[in-house]
């Protein structure tokens, strides 16, 4: 009888809980951020960010490697937690939470034993519901053991802390319409209005480093490492420098199968970017340090692809569109080349005569010809055909159009081993392309042609950095046409959520302004000096470093981050309110940035 009793409330207080309206007040969507706490021997992938425990989706999850781990998590406010829910992630052979315990803020401790993943694995979430019955504002969530699996990590697919109160009416923004229509007032870039620019020092005749560094700038950049701050950098990238100096390179053979011929991600583009990638940092590391070992991998890894690269057939493959030699496509090839050219002109004035001429004539010129689909010399005699002053001519036209975010690496690769060997038409084939790019190739807006904004800050990764190299070399891009270039940093300052995401426009992601692509934000402080790009180096590098690191996409403003300066600068993707639209008489209104 007594167990009919606890059978029949326990179904009742299901039923209930079925029917109650909760919002989960764990979800970055109202005011949560998250953090997790782990030790020294739990490893968490990187590219699972703690966000895909509270997306909703049972197909993402942060990856981790052992047990125990916390998931802290702070909410916006005090609110009553009715319930905590958790589902499991659909991959079938990981491993799955299985005792947790869940610690509020006042104390309360909660044991919890979740049941393993069904089988067959459904699709989509699982919820397992536990109740709490008490308010909290901090939440720590630690996972102290798993179910089995086939595999040796496992994940917690979704978490939910259930509250009965109306998040959505609590942010909810006065007059909102998201059916309003919405646009962008562009930006005024009026002719005599430029910021003077700083520009690099020139490079020298006969002096190397002449490409991402000249002599003068790397011993600043000694002096900067030196600093506690610089230390934990330099420590990193000796760390990297001394795993590849402990391995013997072995290449791809010539005679087998082509890299990237199904996927672009393939074993042999992975084997053939990190030769380069290592090479890359051991020539980094040598002009700091000057310790031979440094050298001696870079030799070897500069003159095995000099001795190979001629035999490297050209293929096509994942990208039927585009053919190469290491690489499948013209844009991998030239991701390899650009870490093994700056790595030559670092090594370069301790390498033989002999060594540097099988370098410069058996790996970085045939790679430059190959990333450019074409002689660099006949496309030269074909340009002073075509205009005899192209090497200084402004292709501005007041038209942009669409223009590949490839072409910047192309670009990036040439005039970085144009500097290098000394090749002044390199050196302006590479600056030429980058004035059209710069004068074509962005919208009135200020935005990237292509009309994503992950896209531009692609395109921004290789187009900075060549501008700069050119720059030492005598040609200022950075000034072109009243710093024309500069609206490809100021214009995604218009789109930022307060979450440091770009808006999704186009078939571009919600890139996350903050994070390693936004590092260009570092050349544009250096040049410009614009406070707003000193924001974007320091707050929203700040806020991506802090794992789950969310605002309310409802209007709700945290100091620190980057905000649009009026409301009626955001284009907006549905997710966030700052809009213009039209009132019933016509009048135009703006919804206002709160704080």
């Amino acid at each position: 009888m007594r167990q009919a009793v606890l059978t029949m409330l326990f179904l009742c207080a299901t039923l209930a809980w079925s029917q109650e309206k909760t919002w989960n007040a764990a979800s970055p969507r109202y005011g949560a951020t998250a953090t997790v706490i782990k030790g020294p021997d739990i490893h968490v992938n990187g590219s699972t960010p703690i966000e895909d425990c509270f997306d909703g989706n049972a197909h993402s999850r942060m990856v981790v490697t052992g047990t125990p781990y916390t998931f802290r998590i702070e909410l916006m406010d005090r609110f009553p937690i009715a319930r905590v829910a958790f589902a499991h992630s659909d991959y079938a052979g990981e491993q799955a939470a299985k005792d947790i315990e869940v610690r509020l803020d006042d104390g309360t401790v909660i044991p919890i034993a979740l049941e393993p993943r069904a089988n067959p694995v459904p699709r989509g979430l699982k919820w397992q519901e536990f109740p709490v019955g008490r308010p909290a504002k901090v939440v720590e969530i630690t996972v102290k053991a798993n179910h089995p699996g086939t595999v040796g990590w496992g994940a917690v697919g979704d978490i939910a802390l259930l509250t009965t109160t109306d998040l959505d009416a609590r942010l909810a923004v006065p007059d909102y319409d998201p059916k309003s229509p919405t646009f962008v007032t562009p930006p005024s870039f009026a002719a005599g209005t430029a910021a003077p620019v700083t520009l690099p020092p020139r490079a020298a005749k006969d002096v190397w480093p002449r490409g991402f560094l000249t002599p003068a700038e790397l011993t600043g950049l000694k002096a900067e490492l030196a600093k506690p701050r610089g230390q934990e950098a330099l420590a990193l990238l000796i760390a990297r420098a001394d795993g590849a100096a402990a391995i013997t390179p072995e290449f791809p053979d010539p005679k087998g199968p082509g890299a990237q011929l199904k996927d672009r991600g393939d074993d042999l583009a992975k084997q053939h970017s990190k030769l380069a990638y290592d090479c890359g940092t051991l020539g980094m590391a040598y002009a700091l340090t000057g310790e031979k070992r440094y050298l001696d991998g870079a030799r070897a890894r500069l003159l095995g692809y000099a001795q190979r690269y001629v035999d490297y057939p050209k293929h096509t493959g994942a990208n039927r569109n585009d053919l190469s030699k290491v690489m499948a496509q013209r844009l991998s090839e030239a991701m390899w080349l650009i870490p093994q050219i700056a790595a030559y002109d670092y090594c370069h004035d301790a390498l033989t005569a002999a060594e540097r001429e099988s370098i410069e004539q058996g790996l970085i010129r045939p790679a430059v010809e190959m990333v450019r689909n074409r002689q660099p010399a006949t496309e030269v005699a074909d340009r002073t055909r075509s205009a005899a002053d192209w090497r200084t001519r402004d292709p501005f036209t007041g038209e942009s159009k669409i223009l590949g975010n490839w072409t910047n690496f192309y670009a990036l690769a040439t005039v970085l081993a144009g500097a290098t060997l000394q090749d002044q038409d390199y050196i302006d084939l590479a600056a030429a392309e980058l004035r059209e790019n710069i004068a074509l190739g962005i919208g009135s807006d200020g935005m990237w042609g292509e009309g994503a904004i992950g896209y531009q800050f692609f395109a921004l990764q290789a187009m900075i950095p060549a501008m700069d190299i050119a720059a030492r070399h005598g040609v200022d891009l950075w000034s072109y046409r009243d710093n024309r270039a500069k609206m490809l940093f100021d214009s995604p300052l218009r789109y930022v959520y307060p979450d440091g995401t770009g808006a999704g426009i186009n078939d571009s992601g919600r890139a996350k302004l903050g994070n390693w692509s936004t590092m260009v934000y570092d050349y544009a402080w250096l040049r410009w000096h614009d406070p707003r790009h000193a924001v974007m180096r320091a707050g929203l590098r700040h806020a991506a470093r802090a794992p789950g690191r969310q605002l309310p996409q409802h209007g709700v403003r945290q100091p620190g981050l980057c905000h649009p300066a009026r409301s009626d600068q955001v284009r907006v993707d549905g997710l966030w309110p700052p809009r213009r639209r039209a009132r019933p008489s016509g009048q135009a209104q703006s919804a206002a940035l709160l704080g």
